[in-house]
């Protein structure tokens, strides 16, 4: 009688769990996951992952720039930046006129923390590992990022440019600009966020030199500016993201303590079941975390492989056009420069805007959006350039690029042309 009673027991709480287990799984692929995009997925799996030997790499940070970092951290705390409202800045770098009530928030805000904002800047000017190395300091106990910090330190670069600007010192301006673009150097086979951080700080960045050109009327200050710019250019713009799910899955389980055996030759499910394991274990609060190991054992591991694959792959899919847009930003702003240069010293030359900038970038760069590796181009009615943008269409810059309207929806990517910015 006892056994059969164990054997009840045993049944209710160990087996009918597992089955359902079992049903639910497989409930879930029938009803959510067409059976075309079931076997898509599968074969996806299957694939050997194809990424440069690169992307397995790990981070070697010098030892002083971690110190160095780990302060600049502490003392932005110690700072604790409370006065200037972000939202402000950004409606500032969107062509919003400050007040005078504004400016003097801003200025004396940027003086509280010039030692900090100084600090920052020589820390940029002294080493090009100083991303990766303010991501490490950033973290906290749990290992995650604290991305704010990232997105203020340019911030902060970028708006004291903007305050120097509006007294008129434009070396100061300049130096403060180029630090925020120095900021986002980094290795390739850094986390994907970290690259999404680079790009939203290189945008915002692009924005003010685009400010700062069209205001500018020293000339030497914006040829030694744009020298450094073309300079940076192949140091800042890594086209790093060309296949950024895989990319972001190797970076993760690189930095697990028990993954360091990554041997590129593996299937895509090796690595991605590695991500999946890391993303339960650290991230989520999901019943899906009990699922795993044994839904494996029952067999069904494939199918929650197919699962998760479809509900976490798509939020990548915007990564590649968002790194492109800061490209062609950045890649606008030296345009902007020369532009500027030209309209400082062309003594009324009758040439086309490209023949006169040639002058001063000697190689015209090309439009990430293009598929033909063309160059942007020239609007002679907005007196801009501009990039097609994600859709791949000439709108001749009448329609500005909004991503909150769709990914890849209508429209032309250009910087803000900013009042007074005829010599």
């Amino acid at each position: 009688m006892k056994w059969k009673i164990a054997l009840f027991l045993f049944i209710i709480l160990f087996i009918v769990p597992l089955l359902g287990i079992h049903y639910k799984v497989n409930y879930v692929v029938k009803n959510f996951i067409p059976a075309d995009q079931y076997k898509k997925i599968q074969n996806i799996l299957n694939e050997p992952i194809n990424l440069p030997s690169v992307y397995f790499q790990t981070t070697s940070i010098p030892s002083i720039m971690k110190e160095q970092s780990q302060k600049n951290v502490a003392n932005y705390q110690t700072y604790s930046v409370k006065t200037v409202d972000p939202q402000l800045f950004n409606q500032l770098i969107e062509g919003k006129s400050f007040t005078a009530t504004d400016w003097m928030r801003v200025k004396a805000e940027i003086q509280r923390i010039r030692p900090w904002l100084n600090e920052l800047k020589t820390l940029t000017e002294e080493s090009d590992s100083v991303f990766p190395a303010m991501v490490e300091a950033s973290k906290g106990s749990a290992k995650n990022v604290n991305f704010y910090h990232l997105y203020m330190c340019g911030d902060l670069l970028c708006l004291s440019a903007w305050a120097e600007a509006h007294d008129l010192q434009w070396i100061k301006a300049f130096n403060a600009n180029l630090a925020a673009f120095r900021l986002t150097q980094r290795p390739l086979y850094m986390i994907l966020s970290a690259h999404l951080i680079a790009s939203g700080i290189q945008v915002k960045a692009a924005k003010t030199m685009a400010y700062l050109a069209d205001q500018c009327m020293e000339t030497p200050a914006l040829q030694n500016c744009l020298l450094k710019m073309n300079q940076l250019e192949s140091k800042i713009l890594l086209d790093s993201i060309t296949d950024p799910f895989w990319q972001d899955v190797i970076a993760i389980i690189k930095e697990l303590p028990e993954n360091k055996n990554l041997q590129q030759r593996r299937s895509k499910r090796y690595y991605f079941r590695l991500w999946t394991d890391y993303l339960y274990k650290y991230e989520l609060d999901s019943e899906w975390e009990s699922y795993l190991g044994i839904g494996r054992l029952l067999g069904v591991g494939k199918q929650i492989d197919a699962i998760v694959y479809k509900v976490g792959v798509p939020n990548f899919e915007s990564s590649k056009v968002k790194e492109d847009e800061a490209i062609a930003l950045t890649r606008l702003s030296r345009l902007r420069l020369a532009k500027r240069l030209v309209q400082l010293n062309d003594n009324g030359q009758n040439r086309s805007m490209e023949d006169a900038i040639s002058k001063y970038i000697k190689t015209e760069p090309i439009d990430p959006f293009e598929d033909n590796s063309k160059s942007f181009l020239y609007s002679q009615a907005q007196k801009l350039y501009y990039s097609i943008g994600p859709d791949r269409r000439n709108d001749y810059a009448n329609i500005v690029y909004n991503p909150s309207n769709g990914i890849e929806s209508r429209g032309d990517i250009f910087l803000p042309v900013y009042a007074n910015s005829s010599p």
